[in-house]
C-alpha cells in the first residue's frame, strides 16, 4: 500500500472517530450528568423524607400536642389521631417506593415494584386506609397520588 493512501485511509477514519465519537462522547457525558443530578436529587428527598418521618414519629409519641398539620379535634379520639400518623408514615414510605422503583428496569421491577404495588393493593382496599387517604394523600407527589387513586378505583 502506498504511503498517501494509507494517510488518505488514515484521515478518513479519524474524521469518521470525530464526526461520530464526538456526539457520543457529548451524549454519554450528559447521560451521567443527568444520572448524577437525579441521584443527588433523591438524596435530598430521602434524607428530607426521613426527617417528616421522624418528625410524625415524634407526633405520634405525643399525638395529645398541637403540632401536627391536622389540627387537634375535640370530635377526634386519640387513637384515630395516632391511626392517622401512622397513616402519613405508612404513605410516606409507599410514596418513597413509588418514586424509587416505578420506572426502573424490568429486573428491578421484578424484584422489587412488584412486591410494593402488592402492599400497596393490600391498603387500597382496606376500609380505614380509603377513609383517610383523600385527607391525607394530597400532599404526597402527583404522580404517586394518582397511581394510588387507580389503585384505589380498581374492582380486583
Amino acid at each position: 500500500m502506498e504511503t498517501k493512501t494509507l494517510i488518505d485511509l488514515i484521515q478518513i477514519v479519524s474524521g469518521i472517530v470525530t464526526i461520530l465519537g464526538l456526539p457520543l462522547a457529548l451524549v454519554l457525558f450528559f447521560n451521567e450528568k443527568r444520572k448524577e443530578r437525579k441521584e443527588r436529587e433523591y438524596g435530598t428527598y430521602n434524607a428530607l423524607d426521613d426527617k417528616y418521618i421522624r418528625f410524625l414519629e415524634l407526633c405520634l409519641e405525643k399525638p395529645e400536642l398541637d403540632v401536627i398539620e391536622y389540627p387537634i379535634n375535640t370530635d377526634v379520639k386519640l387513637k384515630d389521631r395516632q391511626e392517622q400518623i401512622l397513616f402519613l408514615i405508612l404513605i410516606s414510605n409507599l410514596e418513597r417506593a413509588f418514586l424509587m422503583y416505578h420506572d426502573q428496569s424490568n429486573k428491578i421491577k421484578e424484584s422489587q415494584w412488584l412486591g410494593w404495588v402488592a402492599y400497596m393493593k393490600d391498603y387500597a382496599k382496606k376500609d380505614n386506609f380509603r377513609k383517610k387517604w383523600p385527607e391525607l394523600g394530597t400532599q404526597f407527589d402527583k404522580q404517586f397520588v394518582e397511581f394510588m387513586d387507580s389503585l384505589m378505583n380498581d374492582k380486583n
